[in-house]
């Protein structure tokens, strides 16, 4: 039962590629397919528990999560004409990857890491959202994007805050049965 999500997201990848496949002029199609096939990798690292190390799970966890919502807001942004500066994927991606580092090897603090990962994929989308705020005078393709990744980034921020201190703070066992 937990894997059914990973299936699910690995399914719009399967779609978005294929839309993809048929009219390749659409390169953002293509952004948003890899955006649900690396989420999809994430829960199955995530969930499955692989790499068994915990300390090399949390950094492929952490790599895969960031460079998820990065391939969304990237593919949307490039649907708008506009891009994301290789400067500022690099500060989130290696931003979010070190903290989570740091907080696994240096400091061991499984709920910093919760907030870290959350707040950061976050960013990234409200990040995306504000780049793309004059959209809300476009059409409604155009509303409804700006409104996904204003949502979607609100849900990160938002969940973790009312979940986030039923993480505990070492225990990664207790962490999948925690509210959060």
């Amino acid at each position: 039962m937990k894997f059914i999500p990973s299936v699910l997201l690995l399914l719009f990848a399967a779609t978005f590629l294929c839309i993809w496949l048929l009219d390749r002029r659409n390169r953002h199609l293509l952004l948003f397919a890899l955006a649900f096939l690396t989420i999809s990798a994430a829960t199955v690292v995530q969930f499955a528990l692989w790499p068994a190390d915990v300390g090399y799970n949390t950094i492929a966890c952490a790599v895969l999560y960031s460079a998820a919502p990065l391939f969304l807001v990237q593919g949307v942004l490039m649907r708008s004409g506009k891009s994301m500066a290789r400067a500022e994927q690099a500060l989130w991606f290696g931003g979010i990857v070190a903290i989570l580092t740091f907080f696994y090897y240096v400091h061991n603090d499984l709920a910093v890491r919760v907030y870290a990962l959350n707040f950061g994929m976050g960013g990234i989308l409200l990040s995306g959202a504000w780049k793309l705020r004059h959209l809300v005078l476009g059409n409604v393709v155009d509303r409804g994007m700006l409104w996904l990744l204003l949502g979607l980034g609100a849900t990160f921020v938002g969940r973790t805050l009312l979940t986030g201190g039923t993480v505990p703070s070492r225990d990664v066992d207790a962490f999948f049965q925690s509210a959060f």
